[in-house]
């Protein structure tokens, strides 16, 4: 059956985009993929001139880009699982319900660039189980993921068995080099007790400019293993 999950995204309270996902929609699956997709990403009203491809590929132009750029990096080029529903669609068997709702800039002239509110909900009565803005999101998923990954660990450790690391790593990582970069921290520091060898600077740039997906973080630190050992 798998965990179904409904992601929407609206523009002042409009629905402008509804996604089906029919397996892995808890915050720790499909709150993780989209937390990689928001992470570091800007809002823009206008796409600026002179800026880097690197920079461009971490902007959305308002809503309507941010939504379809969404879809292009949930569904990638693989079949089912990820399906566009008609906008207003509910009740289709979710068991969590991902809201970004922007709100448009305020004030005379040309509007400036929206804000994104982040709600993620259940069935039935009760709280939220997350509101807030985008980096508040991407920080309550990163702890999820560290608390499921030390669950992990904890398991592999009472039952006798090793975990693959660059699965647990990436996350741990990812979590900690967002926590130093947050904190204006020595990221360096960070990721030299992963990789076990040098940490140059041209690696710390890459991870603070460009790395915010927890799939590419572990290719990164598995190419810093390996040239720790060369």
């Amino acid at each position: 059956m798998g965990t179904r999950s409904l992601t929407i995204v609206r523009e002042d309270g409009a629905d402008i985009l509804t996604l089906y996902r029919q397996f892995d929609g808890y915050p720790t699956g499909h709150g993780a993929a989209l937390a990689d997709f928001m992470a570091g990403r800007v809002i823009v009203n206008g796409i600026p001139c002179g800026e880097s491809r690197a920079k461009l590929a971490r902007m959305s132009n308002g809503a309507g880009c941010f939504a379809a750029g969404l879809v292009s990096a949930l569904k990638g080029r693989d079949v089912g699982n990820v399906y566009v529903y008609p906008v207003g669609s509910r009740d289709c068997g979710e068991e969590y319900t991902y809201i970004l709702d922007f709100k448009r800039g305020d004030g005379p002239g040309i509007p400036g660039p929206a804000s994104l509110v982040v709600t993620v909900t259940q069935p039935g009565p009760g709280p939220a189980l997350f509101a807030g803005d985008a980096a508040g999101f991407v920080a309550w998923i990163r702890k999820a993921q560290r608390r499921e990954a030390e669950a992990f660990r904890a398991r592999a450790k009472s039952e006798g068995w090793t975990p693959t690391p660059p699965a647990v790593t990436a996350v741990d990582t990812l979590a900690d080099v967002a926590d130093a970069v947050a904190r204006g921290g020595d990221v360096s520091a960070v990721l030299q007790r992963f990789t076990g060898g040098p940490v140059t600077r041209d690696m710390v740039r890459a991870i603070r400019v460009g790395v915010t997906d927890s799939r590419e973080l572990a290719r990164v630190v598995a190419d810093m293993r390996r040239r720790a050992r060369v």
